[in-house]
């Protein structure tokens, strides 16, 4: 830690804050299992002028860790997709459920002009967000 003020220049991330865990404490622990494993495999330790192309090797380990990276936002991407629709269907749901009870409420039927108040709210965003659903269901932009 230190004494002297953050700064943060234009562009930068948000300062962090306190977090969980140590990541060079954990980093430091996988270079051990790391070493361990290559002692296992190899017989010794990476050691320097054993004969490889190190720059070779780093070359090939960097565009293996692009793929992996690469791999882990796609899933986070997809991932955070799913989450979305399932928000929305559950939204959906919660709207169609309130406009049912909504009907029930004031008797109306669904061709009726979609401005009417329930409890002191206006059952248009309902309305909106139910044929929205609909349209988006219907187009196959969310489950249904």
């Amino acid at each position: 830690m230190t004494d002297q003020p953050l700064r943060q220049r234009d562009g930068d991330q948000a300062l962090p804050v306190a977090g969980r865990e140590r990541v060079t404490d954990a980093l430091i622990e996988d270079l051990r299992a790391r070493t361990a494993l290559g002692i296992q495999r190899y017989g010794r330790p990476l050691e320097t002028f054993n004969g490889r192309d190190a720059l070779k090797d780093a070359l090939e380990e960097c565009l293996d860790l692009a793929q992996y990276l690469k791999q882990a936002l796609m899933e986070r991407d997809a991932l955070t997709a799913d989450a979305r629709l399932a928000a929305a269907d559950a939204l959906a749901q919660a709207v169609a459920e309130a406009w049912a009870d909504a009907e029930r409420m004031i008797g109306m039927d669904q061709h009726e002009p979609h401005a009417y108040a329930v409890d002191g709210r206006v059952v248009q965003v309902m309305f909106d967000a139910l044929d929205a659903y609909r349209d988006a269901t219907a187009t196959g932009e969310v489950g249904s």
